[in-house]
């Protein structure tokens, strides 16, 4: 495999920062599936193809190496015991740390289903009042917090400091005529 060919196909996984736990270094590999986290985010890419290998690799130095190296350096993989070592050109290895798949944290589950999700909505001037007030309440910073979430005929949204709860009857009325 090129250098070339791996530094795209792991373009995505790259693209997520850190977080406070040190899993978060590693980007998750085994076979045609990727994935990386900060432990707020959740990337998971189906490639095409398998990769040469399986593990999860720190993340910084294999990044910084595929920069490192020519585009058209053709790479081999070798896994001893908690290592990737990576041989290229004639007689050149790189080293990688590596934990066991198992180590990866898990995707969440999510906890919505179809039917909590809004799909048609009749946008009043009531409505969009209260849009306009629940949006006062918003976060600026954080993502977790920076949304109104409607649930039946109630309107939420919070800033961590405020919570915003109120009640639109004619949404309610609108969403049982759905």
């Amino acid at each position: 495999m090129k250098a070339l060919d791996l530094k795209n196909l792991l373009e995505v996984s790259f693209s997520i920062g850190k977080s406070f736990s040190p899993i978060t270094e590693y980007i998750y590999i085994n076979k045609n599936i990727v994935k990386a986290t900060n432990l707020e985010f959740y990337l998971e890419t189906t490639l095409n193809e398998d990769l040469p290998f399986s593990g999860c690799v720190l993340k910084e130095p294999l990044q910084k190496f595929l920069n490192s190296i020519d585009k058209n350096t053709e790479l081999t993989f070798e896994i001893n015991s908690n290592v990737l070592t990576i041989n290229y050109g004639k007689k050149n290895k790189f080293n990688i740390p590596m934990e066991s798949l198992d180590s990866f944290p898990e995707r969440p589950v999510t906890k919505y289903t179809e039917n909590s999700f809004v799909s048609n909505l009749l946008l009043t001037q009531g409505v969009m009042e209260e849009f306009e007030r629940a949006i006062k309440f918003v976060s600026d910073t954080d993502t977790k917090f920076n949304g109104i979430f409607l649930v039946g005929n109630k309107i939420y949204s919070s800033n961590r400091e405020i919570i915003y709860a109120n009640v639109i009857d004619k949404l309610q009325q609108y969403l049982l005529q759905i």
